[in-house]
């Protein structure tokens, strides 16, 4: 008798379970009750396929980071680029990618993160598409729509750079630590896997079908986007990114991704030309020591995804903070090819998760602006990568790239004091 009525006791549980997930014992004849219980039930799959649309573009965004830099010999070949037009085909992308960063503050006030969304997709497809035909048809008319397509694609990323953080801390507000980390390990993976797909392209003789087959890509996940709406990019203008002022504990916040950006591109920009020119090491031991930074950084950052649940992001900051200041002292020393690669290995790792979680901590600051905090973090961080990539050049003449390595520690640093007086206050 007493496991019979268990049983029922049992079932009665699963019955209500199901009235409560979808509301229909309660809003039989009430038809806003009816319309709020069927988007309970709609929300799983709505948000299932929205983490799915967001982290997916994330992996292809990090593939298109590369493009240019995977394609070099391709392109180099097909439309006779030399050395110095070459090198100054990153930098339209990077300048206007940091000025819309800039501006982003602005653009929230009159643009949805839908929008954004939209447009960033949208112009990634025709960038890419541009670049594919610039390859076709060669010189003289595939310089200039090199050129074009390469400048379009700087908005576009600057614009991802704001909507995915933003989708990812929306989506996953409880876990926002987990989710940042995440997106940007698979933006690292997508950087890391694509050079092989452009490599056998190229191999095949076919190189445009790369760039060509992703922006099909791009377009699969832009018709998708404009399909439905997308949990985490919303349509509406929320009434906190109207307002015309930023705060001055985010201005100063962000000043830890400005310095962190410095230091990632001391790291990566010069790596070559410090192992190569002043260590004497094979140009292909050069290459293998930076692409063991990136992979280090790949792995580094799906790992902090997954550590960060027994951590804090204020602690495990601190701890990559003093890995790269040890990093820097590491690859000052490198002088074979074991020391080069354990070196820059060691720095890809120590690098790995700390944009990510600055820019965790920086939103948990500010919940109620997570799209302006994105905004102003990475114009920060790309703020940084372009001081530490062209201030090296000079210095370079007075000390040398070992003493800057050497002296370059004390950056991670100041950035680890830096958080320490923000969680502090």
């Amino acid at each position: 008798m007493a496991n019979h009525a268990f049983t029922w006791r049992t079932r009665a549980k699963r019955i209500r379970g199901c009235f409560r997930m979808c509301g229909e014992a309660v809003t039989r004849g009430r038809p806003e009750k009816e319309a709020a219980a069927a988007a309970a039930c709609e929300r799983r799959p709505s948000f299932r396929s929205s983490v799915a649309l967001v982290y997916a573009v994330g992996l292809l965004q990090g593939a298109f980071g590369v493009t240019i830099a995977a394609s070099s010999t391709a392109l180099r070949q097909r439309l006779a680029l030399g050395d110095t037009v070459y090198g100054s085909l990153f930098v339209p992308a990077l300048l206007l990618a940091m000025v819309t960063s800039l501006l982003g503050h602005a653009l929230l006030r009159r643009w949805s993160l839908r929008a954004l969304f939209l447009f960033s997709l949208a112009g990634e497809v025709v960038a890419l598409f541009l670049m594919a035909l610039a390859g076709m048809i060669g010189r003289p008319f595939g310089l200039p729509l090199l050129l074009v397509g390469v400048a379009l694609s700087g908005p576009a990323m600057g614009a991802f750079g704001i909507t995915l953080n933003t989708a990812a801390i929306e989506l996953f507000p409880g876990r926002r630590d987990g989710a940042i980390t995440a997106l940007h390990g698979l933006l690292g993976a997508g950087a890391a896997m694509w050079p092989l797909g452009v490599a056998a392209a190229s191999g095949f003789g076919a190189w445009p079908v790369a760039p060509l087959g992703l922006a099909g890509l791009f377009a699969v996940a832009l018709a998708l986007a404009l399909r439905r709406p997308l949990q985490g990019v919303p349509r509406e203008i929320h009434p906190a990114h109207a307002q015309s002022r930023v705060p001055r504990r985010l201005s100063t916040r962000s000043l830890t991704a400005f310095v962190y950006g410095i230091a990632e591109a001391t790291f990566s920009t010069w790596a070559v030309v410090y192992l190569y020119e002043q260590r004497g090491l094979p140009a292909g031991v050069a290459a293998g020591a930076l692409s063991a930074f990136w992979l280090t950084m790949t792995v580094g950052r799906l790992l902090a995804a997954v550590v960060v649940r027994w951590s804090t992001p204020v602690i495990l900051t601190l701890v990559l903070s003093v890995g790269m200041s040890l990093a820097f002292l590491l690859v000052s020393r490198a002088q074979s090819t074991a020391g080069a690669f354990l070196a820059f290995g060691f720095a890809g790792l120590a690098c790995s998760a700390v944009f990510p979680l600055l820019l965790s901590l920086g939103s948990a600051d500010f919940p109620e602006r997570t799209p302006q905090v994105s905004a102003i973090f990475s114009a920060a961080v790309l703020a940084g990568v372009s001081v530490g990539s062209f201030a090296v050049g000079p210095l370079r003449a007075v000390l040398g790239l070992e003493r800057i390595y050497a002296i370059s520690a004390i950056g991670p640093l100041i950035l680890g004091l830096l958080v320490v007086l923000m969680a502090r206050r």
